[in-house]
């Protein structure tokens, strides 16, 4: 014991004798390590949040879209005025719930509309006839006050709408949203809930998703389809264009995430029998992109891992020598 403490006394009397050599050996120990560790913690902090912001979509669901194929966008380009029929129709989702009928949700939106408009305010349309269910499957959440659609919404067709946190802001400001009216193309809808802010938007998950879903506009399906039809107009850069989409979107949501990819084998095959070649659909499994996104972050640790050791190692090699 006594050899120890002699030992360690003569260090710390070198260490005094050497005081510049000490400082510097000092801040080379300090600053390598700081720097390796700020390094994996970057890592490791972008690595959580892309896998939060996948999660958010919900790992037991399966997202089903209408996408407009390139050949309509050609088409589309070419002329002044062009009709594009699309995506999801009706015949598919009633295939879907005959051949899938463990799913916890099939949750079909239509989108409706081309504009949405409040006093002097106006947004290029994200309106969609929704069910309820979708508070769920989505996992969607209605600032304090308000509330989601319902069942009466339904089954009345009543006119009320839940808008999302960018919409409350860019159409009224600091006024609040609640019992407000606002037009969807030339249809009067009361503002019953507002969604609280989605964390996909500007993120990893927005494009994912295909949109910033803090612009969505929910209204009842019924109503929907009673107010609207099935065709969509738009006018981009003075060219006027009309889309025909019976469904725009399906969440579906397996019943565990054992489940999943069953389910997402399953749903490829039925929409190919309208859809062969999946060109004016688009399936997202986020339980696919999670389990990817891991393996990727795995790689990426090992390799910060791998560089923070040998940096260590280099470092603690040129300390020895300066000691």
């Amino acid at each position: 014991m006594t050899f120890v403490l002699e030992i360690i006394r003569l260090g710390l009397v070198n260490l005094r004798l050497h005081l510049l050599r000490t400082i510097l050996t000092s801040l080379g120990i300090i600053l390598g390590v700081a720097a390796v560790i700020v390094m994996v913690a970057i890592g490791e902090g972008n690595k959580q949040a892309a896998l939060r912001e996948i999660q958010s979509l919900g790992a037991t669901n399966i997202i089903i879209r209408s996408v407009k194929p390139p050949e309509s966008e050609q088409l589309s380009a070419g002329s002044a005025s062009f009709m594009a029929r699309y995506g999801i129709v009706s015949v598919d989702l009633t295939r879907l719930r005959a051949g899938l009928p463990d799913l916890s949700f099939l949750v079909p939106l239509k989108q409706v509309g081309d504009e949405i408009t409040f006093a002097d305010h106006r947004l290029t349309s994200q309106a969609f006839g929704v069910y309820p269910a979708l508070q769920d499957a989505a996992n969607l959440r209605v600032r304090p006050g308000g509330r989601y659609i319902t069942r009466t919404d339904l089954d009345t067709k009543a006119q009320v709408c839940v808008i999302g946190d960018q919409v409350a802001q860019k159409l009224f400001g600091r006024e609040d949203p609640l019992d407000k009216l606002l037009r969807i193309k030339d249809i009067v809808f009361r503002v019953v809930g507002v969604l609280q802010p989605v964390g996909l938007a500007g993120g990893t998950g927005s494009p994912l998703v295909g949109r910033d879903l803090n612009f969505d506009v929910h209204i009842p399906y019924d109503t929907a389809v009673s107010q609207f039809s099935d065709i969509i107009s738009k006018r981009v850069a003075g060219s006027f264009t009309m889309e025909e989409i019976q469904v725009s979107e399906i969440y579906a949501t397996s019943s565990s995430t054992e489940n999943v990819l069953r389910d997402a084998s399953l749903i490829d095959r039925i929409m190919r029998v309208e859809h062969p070649d999946l060109k004016d659909i688009k399936i997202i499994v986020p339980y696919e992109l999670l389990e990817s996104a891991r393996k990727t972050a795995l790689v990426w640790s090992i390799v910060f891992t791998a560089i923070a050791a040998i940096s260590l190692l280099v470092g603690g090699i040129g300390i020895m020598n300066i000691m």
